[in-house]
């Protein structure tokens, strides 16, 4: 009878965890389809990973982390996508590949086996000078540009998330970091870093939207 009662419990559990994840992917769904008509190419999206690279930044970065990541969004006219261009550890376009900028559907980016939370926000700047940021990122990509697993903010040959974003930027005269930085001291992180909070506190953005 515990064998039985055990068995309809498990059922019963897997089935929850099941309707949860389906509920999760249809709000983000509906989520993303409300914000797409707000987009311009250019703008910023922040997620908070659930990863354990995630979890690093959030924890290393104090209390003022809310998110982990972010990237630059683009829109693919060829196939009517709006995707995100970031550089990202651990998820190599190609398997086997090392790490490099990738670009990827927003709905991939967003994707809830990757992200607990999102958020999307605005450069106030003219709009040529938002596509020429994104440009700059493109061809980072178009360039299969290696992600920069040591965090060198000197190192323009690779680059890491917040990096690339300050710098796509910064080569229009968009200064989105200021002098915000993380000095940091941790088990192979020994110096000044750019976390996503140094981006998102900057006074240049301005809120789309969020889930």
């Amino acid at each position: 009878m515990r064998y039985i009662q055990y068995v309809f419990f498990l059922v019963m559990l897997l089935l929850g965890c099941s309707d949860s994840r389906s509920i999760k992917e249809e709000r983000l769904g509906e989520w993303i389809e409300e914000t797409k008509p707000m987009l311009r190419e250019g703008d910023l999206a922040f997620r908070r990973g659930i990863g354990m690279a995630g979890r690093f930044v959030t924890m290393a970065g104090g209390s003022d982390e809310v998110y982990s990541h972010v990237g630059i969004i683009t829109y693919n006219g060829d196939s009517t996508q709006w995707l995100v261009c970031h550089a990202v550890p651990g998820e190599a376009e190609i398997e086997g590949d090392i790490d490099r900028i990738k670009c990827e559907t927003i709905e991939s980016f967003f994707s809830i086996n990757r992200a607990s939370h999102g958020k999307v926000v605005r450069v106030e700047c003219s709009d040529s000078i938002a596509k020429s940021a994104v440009e700059v990122a493109m061809r980072l990509w178009n360039d299969k540009v290696a992600f920069d697993h040591n965090y060198n903010l000197a190192d323009t040959t690779s680059f890491y998330c917040t990096q690339m974003v300050m710098w796509a930027y910064g080569q229009h005269g968009i200064d989105l970091v200021e002098d915000r930085n993380h000095p940091a001291h941790l088990p192979g992180m020994h110096g000044v870093y750019i976390f996503p909070s140094d981006i998102e506190k900057s006074s240049l953005l301005s809120y789309i939207t969020y889930y």
